[in-house]
């Protein structure tokens, strides 16, 4: 094969390069590597099928229990995002609700109990979409797969890495100045097409290191900009309320409607990175990062609101259920309604939304020769969210039906035509909201590693860490002033047209009698008419909406590796204590802002062994204790609340940490270069999980301007349970360049009150089947994950079915420097399908099309 990294990089140090303070035993090796007074040795490997064997080094010589991926070159990670290469790591899982991924699920935990570092330290995030709720899970949308030379995924933990993990750590790992061919220069040029929206977009990158002749000083910039015109096609059924029908309880849609989400994506990052080697004892490494995202979006929908009919303000004659049906506690179909009474609602919302992260980090690192000292400061910080939320109701009178038998709810308006925007007459509600957030870290450690004179203890390693975490959420609102006549505006949907929903909408998916074409409205156009009268409006804090969480972290930890003849491995204990301070609004009797603080402490022991059966088979142990923190949003003493179907959520500042007590046994066989058969078993005895509990609070309805009930949902720490399974993974060159990769997890997680576990799928399986030769390049891949639990959304348990996706990937070398590359996502044209607590109550139906890239990548 022709050999493309000659100039390109040097790919076993940038696989196993990190440079994290309580780090890694790959990164103490580099620093010992760095440290030698010889040459590095350039070891020259392209292709995937070498990128397959560097993956497997990385399994096979860690301590602990481990997955990674590299890059085989620089630019080269093998998917347009993180996440959709972690998903191929036996035991890992995605979420993709936008057709791209974002979060991660290791060995059937939820996305919270996950962490994510960068080059072993926490990196700043805020989410984007309007409706999310800040988390500890790491939004992988964020960060460009360029701006990566490797990762790791930790599914035992050391002393001497953070803790905050009960089912993984994965560590992104970035290039050093030192460690690659000064002059490299790698450039790639991609144009993305989006089926659904029908828009080619431009995906640039650019990467330049340099370093003087005798390596002491050195420096490396990496930019990337990426574009993406997003169209997703929808059904939606938000929330269900109990109610009695006919004399007996059966639950009522909340809303049912035809979603059709449109948003313009702009990913710019830009990645900077020095070192300094003064003398052979001393290492000083720079890294700065900064990514931007940009997704503005413009949500329309068509709906009808069956709980209405129970309101009194709004029917005082009370709600005819005498043609509905029931099935499985469900109302599933209902004619209801009256001519001359509210019954068709066009909502539009149009979003100023971004996600913004920097990292600012300094890693200082004496060696000389036999002990190492290491200190690392830095800084993190995140803002994002919505800073601009125009939103607009239109109502249209008439009678109205549904029925939510099937995967596409079928609604029927008949009294009207519901693509004549003129009955769309009333404007029912409009208000200007800002969500914005806000999240940010500093941090500070020291590490000593001693080198150990021992039979069996090799080296001895202690440190310290502080961590000062802030994450902050608020929100303001421009609403009409109270009793203004707000149909009195005589603003129509006829006066702002935008045309109506693409002809393809919901094409193949939707049922006879499904709401797929209704008028769009021009939201600039609206708003410089409905708020042209600024008397009528007023701006409001939601302090409803209002926390701010502070954490300060301590963790120290000591930690000791051991060697024999056959065996290998680490043990050690990690100390940690959190000190909590949660910031909210109090709006009991007189409102004030109130604080509440919480404390805890953790020690946390780990123990990882190994053992060489042969020179191809070993096997290993592990066994530890971990914790990981509540969400943000569920340690807040603030309240989110729906106004139309008077129910909200909250949090809890007392709440304790996830802990578990975890085992984990494997066993590997190395029986070919690129050839793995594994088997492991984990089991993890959760002490306590966190579940959600119902209770009654008053709060003030902005809808019908009243004290009322509000059904408020709160976490709680429940009883513990348990999460085991088996993961088994295979991996081999079959024949003549063709070659086989897969996996399977099975995870059964189970809590001691029957309670349903987030972000659990029973089966994870995918598959890759390649083939390489020294121009040509290909693999398509399909994966798998059965139905899980998401989480609570309004107030209901939010149910994702089982999702497959195939992707594929062909690159063909020009020349020694220049290579042709073509790839697609979701080429089967999946869709995502969810439901709320059994498939009888159908909540969303997705369809986020097909994505094709094609481009050319040069390397000098």
């Amino acid at each position: 094969m022709s050999n493309m990294l000659s100039k390109t990089a040097v790919i076993l140090p940038l696989a196993l390069l990190s440079t994290s303070g309580l780090a890694q035993t790959e990164g103490d090796e580099l620093f010992d590597d760095l440290f030698a007074e010889e040459e590095i040795e350039t070891i020259q490997v392209t292709g995937f099928r070498s990128r397959l064997k560097a993956n497997l080094d990385q399994k096979r010589y860690s301590e602990s229990v481990l997955d990674g991926i590299s890059a085989e070159d620089i630019g080269k990670f093998p998917d347009k995002n993180i996440a959709d290469s972690l998903q191929r790591v036996t035991g890992v899982s995605i979420t993709r609700d936008f057709g791209e991924g974002e979060k991660i699920s290791i060995r059937g935990t939820a996305p919270g109990l996950n962490r994510t570092l960068l080059n072993g330290q926490n990196v700043a995030t805020a989410d984007w979409f309007v409706l999310d709720n800040p988390t500890r899970s790491f939004n992988y949308s964020l960060l460009a797969s360029e701006m990566v030379s490797s990762l790791e995924v930790y599914k035992s933990p050391q002393a001497d890495i953070d803790e905050g993990s009960i089912g993984g750590t994965v560590v992104l790992k970035t290039r050093r100045p030192l460690s690659v061919e000064s002059g490299t220069m790698v450039g790639s040029a991609q144009m993305a097409y989006t089926e659904k929206s029908e828009e080619w977009d431009p995906q640039l990158s650019g990467f330049y290191s340099w370093h003087n002749d005798n390596k002491t000083f050195g420096a490396l910039i990496s930019i990337v900009t990426q574009n993406r015109t997003l169209r997703r096609d929808g059904f939606e059924v938000l929330g269900y309320t109990e109610r009695d029908i006919n004399g007996t309880q059966a639950y009522v849609p909340d809303l049912i409607g035809s979603p059709y989400f449109e948003q313009e994506r702009e990913r710019n990052g830009f990645m900077f990175s020095a070192q300094f080697k003064p003398v052979d004892t001393l290492l000083l490494t720079f890294n700065a990062l900064h990514s931007k995202l940009d997704a503005d979006n413009t949500n329309h929908n068509l709906l009808t609101v069956p709980t209405w009919e129970f309101n009194p303000d709004r029917n005082p004659d009370g709600a005819d259920t005498s043609n509905g049906v029931i099935k499985d506690g469900t109302l599933v179909s209902w004619d209801y309604g009256a001519e001359d009474r509210t019954g068709a609602v066009l909502d539009i919302a149009e979003r100023t939304s971004y996600s913004e992260t920097s990292s600012f980090d300094l890693d200082i690192m004496y060696d000389p020769g036999s002990y190492q000292l290491h200190f690392q400061f830095g800084y993190t910080e995140a803002e994002g969210g919505t800073t601009k939320d125009t939103f607009a109701e239109f109502v249209a009178e008439t009678r109205q039906s549904y029925d939510i038998t099937r995967k596409a709810p079928q609604v029927s308006f008949p009294d009207i035509d519901v693509n004549n925007a003129s009955v769309y007459d009333q404007l029912d509600w409009t208000q200007i909201d800002s969500k914005p957030q806000k999240d940010d870290e500093t941090y500070g450690q020291v590490d000593y590693k001693y080198y150990l004179d021992h039979d069996l203890f090799t080296t001895i390693k202690v440190g310290l860490k502080f961590r000062d975490h802030t994450k902050e959420q608020s929100k303001m609102a421009t609403r009409f002033n109270n009793g203004s006549d707000i149909p009195g505006l005589g603003l129509s949907a006829d006066q702002f047209p935008a045309g109506t929903l693409p002809s393809d909408f919901m094409d193949g998916i939707a049922e006879s009698g499904s709401i797929t074409s209704y008028p769009l409205v021009d939201m600039d156009a609206f708003e410089r008419a409905a708020y042209a009268n600024r008397d009528l409006y007023s701006t409001t804090e939601s302090k409803l909406d209002f926390f701010e969480i502070n954490e300060e972290i301590t963790a120290v930890y000591a930690m000791s590796n051991f060697e024999g003849e056959y065996f290998r491995g680490n043990v050690g204990v990690r100390y940690v204590q959190t000190d909590m301070t949660s910031t909210f609004w109090n709006l009991a009797g007189d409102e004030f802002l109130d604080s509440e603080t919480n404390d805890y402490s953790e020690v946390l022991p780990s123990f990882n062994i190994n053992y060489d059966l042969n020179e191809e088979m070993l096997v290993r142990f592990a066994a530890s204790k971990v914790m990981s923190r509540p969400e943000y949003i569920q340690i807040t003493g603030a309240r989110s609340l729906n106004h139309s179907t008077s129910t909200g959520s909250g949090g809890n500042t007392q709440l304790d940490p996830f802990k578990a007590n975890q085992f984990d046994v494997s066993y590997e066989w190395y029986f070919a270069d690129t050839g793995l058969f594994s088997a492991a078993i984990f089991y993890k005895d959760i002490e306590s999980y966190i579940v959600e509990e119902t209770t009654i609070e008053q709060h003030y309805n902005e809808i019908s301007g009243k004290i009322e009930d509000f059904e408020i949902l709160l976490p709680t720490n429940g009883q513990g349970g348990t999460n085991q399974g088996l993961e088994i993974g295979y991996q081999q060159d079959l024949w003549q360049g063709w070659g086989l990769l897969a996996n399977y997890t099975y995870s059964d997680a189970e809590a001691d009150d029957g309670s349903l576990i987030p972000g659990n799928s029973e089966h994870t399986y995918n598959a890759t089947l390649y083939f390489e030769n020294e121009s040509l390049s290909a693999r398509v891949s399909y994966n798998y994950r059965t139905e899980y639990f998401e989480g609570y959304d309004r107030g209901s348990e939010l149910m994702t079915d089982g999702f497959g996706q195939m992707d594929g990937s062909i690159s063909y070398n020009l020349t020694e420097n220049i290579s042709l590359v073509l790839q697609g996502l979701n080429l089967t044209d999946e869709e995502i399908y969810k439901y709320s607590e059994v498939k009888s109550r159908p909540y969303s139906y997705y369809s986020n099309g097909r994505r094709y890239f094609v481009g050319a990548q040069l390397s000098f």
